[in-house]
């Protein structure tokens, strides 16, 4: 049976951000079943990922087929750092060479004729902020949203709404039955935006109040690991209501190639964005550790946001294709993040090209501890150094926790079996109706 579903995200699209890329590898996977989906964001995303095509024949200029751009960027090398091994630089900064991959380059529905990309109209005052948190033009953002999903949802047999303003809007756009995709929990994440400690408490305690309003009004919760369930279970949320389902990760980018593991001092990378509660100072104290003992360790930061990180080379990554040239060289991982609610979606991406990862036990949700990666107590510097040095003196170690996380990966987050499980959440919804 086809589908309508319209899935919704308070947030500019696409951006290379977990949440953007969670949301539209899931509108990807629903589409490879053959659902007719539209997705409803902000009216704005990065050039580096998306170009508009012509607009449709529907009366909606804002309405653009799902199209990935081909960009160069640039890759900017720390001055000090030696370019001996890890993600390709060329010599005294510049444009990297491009990559060409046999797949799409940004998460997308599969056929960009069939599916659509709805951005929500903005007065230009509004401004155009890419970071995640507060920001005062997101109301105004928030609004508009609301009032394209009204117009998009009215022939939808559901709405999917991705983190919790879509919520809201999905709930107050009156269409029914709405399935919200938990990606955190307020309580947690919204104190990391407060360097204040009375305002952070604050903020847990609005986030709290969030967390037991609005979840439990949506028709279906699916949340990404059992901590989030249990969590969203105790603020008031239905039980059976609440699904546990895994993000899904396309394989294809990351086809199994030769890595060559002879390297004598394989680099850290991070990968993703630099905002608080990403908590990087864990990751710079650990680097002081292992540079203790061996002093030419490379850290490679790959973000799409510029920085100034003190000993860290600066790999500019606003497209996946950047990404993905990153992860497939002999590198290690590392994952300084501790808060516990969401579902590092750059874990899985490391996963899936068979890096080895070190991370931290309250975001180690797909990791088993020397199984398929590293996972070291929270906040501990010196058990987190200990970890990335055991694997930089083991190559054998090195393959076989990549191959393993990637075994897992394609065994639990295989688009079509998570497509599978999220199409029985929805129809589950339409029919408690």
């Amino acid at each position: 049976m086809k589908l309508k579903i319209v899935m919704t995200g308070a947030c500019p699209y696409p951006v290379p951000q977990g949440s953007q890329v969670f949301m539209g590898e899931t509108a990807c996977c629903l589409a490879g079943l053959g659902h007719d989906v539209r997705m409803v964001v902000y009216g704005y995303g990065s050039p580096y990922f998306t170009k508009a095509a012509e607009a449709r024949e529907s009366g909606d200029r804002h309405v653009y087929a799902l199209e990935p751009a081909g960009e160069e960027t640039l890759c900017l090398p720390g001055p000090e750092r030696p370019a001996a091994t890890g993600p390709p630089r060329p010599e005294g900064g510049g444009v990297a060479p491009q990559v060409e991959l046999r797949v799409r380059a940004v998460p997308c529905p599969p056929r960009p004729e069939d599916q659509t990309l709805i951005r929500a109209a903005c007065p230009p005052f509004a401004g155009k902020p890419t970071a995640a948190g507060p920001h005062w033009g997101k109301p105004l953002h928030d609004a508009a949203l609301l009032l394209a999903l009204r117009r998009t949802a009215r022939s939808a047999d559901a709405v999917c709404a991705h983190n919790y303003e879509a919520l809201v809007a999905a709930l107050l756009s009156g269409r029914r039955p709405v399935v919200y995709f938990a990606h955190n929990a307020m309580a947690d994440e919204l104190p990391y935006y407060c360097t204040d400690p009375v305002k952070a408490r604050r903020a847990a305690r609005l986030g709290r109040w969030f967390d037991n309003t609005f979840p439990r009004r949506a028709t279906r919760v699916i949340v990404p690991h059992r901590r989030l369930a249990g969590y969203l279970v105790l603020r008031g949320c239905d039980p059976a209501s609440v699904a546990v389902v895994p993000p899904p990760v396309d394989p294809l980018p990351f086809e199994t190639t030769h890595i060559d593991t002879s390297v004598v001092l394989p680099p850290v990378l991070y990968t993703g964005n630099l905002d608080a509660y990403q908590n990087l100072p864990l990751l710079m104290g650990m680097m002081e550790r292992v540079r203790a003992a061996k002093p030419e360790t490379r850290l490679v930061v790959a973000s799409a946001q510029p920085h100034q990180l003190d000993g860290a080379e600066y790999l500019a990554t606003p497209d996946f294709n950047n990404l993905r040239r990153a992860l497939l060289e002999d590198v290690i991982v590392a994952v300084p993040r501790v808060s516990w609610s969401g579902y590092p979606i750059k874990m899985l991406n490391a996963m899936v090209a068979g890096r080895p990862i070190v991370c931290c036990a309250s975001s180690a949700w797909p990791i088993t501890d020397g199984v398929n990666g590293l996972v070291v107590p929270d906040n501990d510097a010196e058990a987190f150094a200990a970890a990335v040095l055991r694997l930089m003196d083991s190559p054998r170690l090195r393959r076989e926790l990549g191959r393993a996380a990637r075994e897992t990966v394609l065994r639990e987050n295989a688009p079509d079996t998570v497509a599978r499980q999220i199409e029985a959440v929805i129809q589950d919804a339409m029919n408690a109706l």
